[in-house]
């Protein structure tokens, strides 16, 4: 384009019809047409396509675990009640321990 400018030439007299702006906003005029409003249109009479209710999404809750449990598992799974047992009796005697000697500290409830 500078090219022609520069030597006073109009550089669309090198540029075919097709590929002028108008003439692509032209292209689709009627290829499309309107629909009619659906209940205007005919009943369809052919299959009936929808998803699969076996591996549809279930909108709520937890999500179901696919994998299937080894032995590994169910050793992790006791490991882990045992931990949560001794966790408890941890913090109940360390509360024990604390309640006591808070208590020696106030001479067995009565402040001093």
């Amino acid at each position: 384009m500078a090219a022609c400018k520069s030597v006073n030439v109009d550089p669309m007299t090198y540029v075919p019809m097709i590929f002028t702006l108008q003439h692509i906003l032209h292209i689709y005029d009627n290829s499309f047409s309107l629909l009619p409003q659906e209940s205007m249109w005919q009943e369809y009479e052919g299959d009936q396509w929808g998803p699969d209710p076996r591996i549809k999404r279930i909108a709520k809750g937890r999500p179901v675990s696919t994998r299937i449990p080894t032995e590994m598992d169910e050793d992790e799974n006791e490991r882990a009640k045992r931990q949560t047992l001794f966790e408890k009796s941890t913090i109940n005697e360390q509360r024990d321990a604390l309640t006591s000697s808070i208590e020696q500290y106030h001479g067995n409830g009565k402040a001093n």
